[in-house]
């Protein structure tokens, strides 16, 4: 999302693909990330806040994905997608479905700008996206087409903000979607911080229609709206 402007789309304002396309490490079920297979009730789609994970230098994605990502010389990330997530009744939810051969050169370029990470495009695909699609482009077509109506408040103006709270930031979110996609209410919207209090993700629930909807009550992702939170902007 474009930094400064009052409603950004989802989308990169600058995202310049490498001459060479990243080839992902594969992800598969392990011992403490087992096959789960359960029914989708709900899904969840989640952004990211650039700026914070290359701050924290966390997550997937190894040396390159990092360069990538977070060298503003040559892009310059501010929400970018995490993944579109089935999820399953209270915190359970399905994951590695099925076993998921890796992506493709042409799949990885074709999404690289909306998530900017090789690996995190095999993860999400392996452990998510085989519960919900036959292929990994019908799947990423699916998170591209949810993703793309979201809009974005201004982060500039949030993050000089001293008294930010999470429902103050949720309030500008809606806000930026007030005539957007309908079912984007405030009991669709979770927002994500680091232990630090910094924003992180901001998640938006939808039924199993892929309309945008209110989360379940019981999915465990709610931070309460008086809790103080902080915007990390590049410096």
């Amino acid at each position: 999302a474009l930094v400064g402007t009052a409603e950004a789309q989802a989308a990169a304002p600058v995202c310049t693909l490498p001459q060479t396309t990243p080839v992902p490490r594969p992800y598969g079920p392990s011992t403490n990330d087992p096959v789960r297979k359960v029914p989708i009730v709900y899904y969840s789609l989640s952004a990211s806040w650039s700026p914070q994970y290359c701050r924290d230098s966390r997550g997937m994605g190894g040396t390159f994905s990092k360069n990538f990502q977070c060298d503003r010389t040559t892009n310059q990330f501010g929400f970018v997608l995490h993944g579109l997530w089935p999820d399953g009744q209270g915190k359970s939810w399905p994951q590695y479905c099925r076993p998921a051969n890796l992506l493709s050169a042409a799949t990885i370029r074709a999404n690289l700008c909306m998530t900017p990470s090789a690996d995190l495009l095999q993860h999400e695909w392996a452990k998510h996206g085989t519960c919900m699609s036959r292929t990994p482009d019908d799947y990423f077509g699916a998170a591209r087409k949810a993703y793309a109506q979201l809009r974005f408040p201004d982060m500039t103006e949030l993050a000089r903000r001293d008294d930010l709270t999470v429902g103050d930031f949720t309030q500008a979110f809606l806000q930026a979607n007030k005539g957007g996609p309908k079912g984007i209410s405030q009991r669709a919207v979770q927002i994500a911080l680091t232990d630090e209090g910094w924003l992180s993700e901001v998640r938006v629930c939808m039924n199993r229609r892929r309309h945008f909807a209110p989360c379940p009550t019981d999915n465990g992702g709610a931070v309460a709206a008086t809790k103080p939170m902080r915007i990390w902007l590049p410096q």
